[in-house]
């Protein structure tokens, strides 16, 4: 292991800062296309995660992915998608575009949270407890 210097430190924070800026292409089998997932302050996410942390139903799971996926998604913020879809709630935009398909959703979920070193759902679990 190298010694820390300052120089290593302030590459470090520019690389921080590109990741905090960072932008992934995911391919979506139901969708047969890839989307553009943002990723979001750690602090966000793991607010969302404690939003449904008495929630140990797979409801509650789903749920929880469902926003997660919302959130990260920014064409799915899309007054006009939504619009077109009629939805009642803006996060159900996922769940219609995803033909209730609840394991494409846990897919594409398990994968942004793999964007925060959250290894799937069993991590999202080991974090609600």
């Amino acid at each position: 292991m190298q010694k820390a210097t300052l120089e290593a430190l302030l590459e470090r924070k520019t690389q921080a800062m590109n990741a905090k800026m960072a932008v992934k292409e995911i391919n979506v089998p139901v969708l047969g296309m890839a989307l553009t997932v943002e990723k979001l302050p750690l602090a966000r996410v793991l607010n969302l995660i404690d939003k449904y942390k008495d929630d140990d139903s797979l409801n509650g799971k789903f749920e929880l992915y469902k926003e997660l996926i919302y959130i990260s998604v920014p064409l799915f913020r899309s007054a006009q998608l939504q619009e077109a879809y009629e939805v009642a709630e803006p996060s159900d935009i996922v769940t219609l575009l995803f033909e209730q398909n609840l394991t494409a959703i846990t897919s594409l979920g398990d994968k942004i949270a793999a964007m925060y070193g959250i290894n799937g759902a069993e991590a999202v679990e080991e974090l609600k407890n």
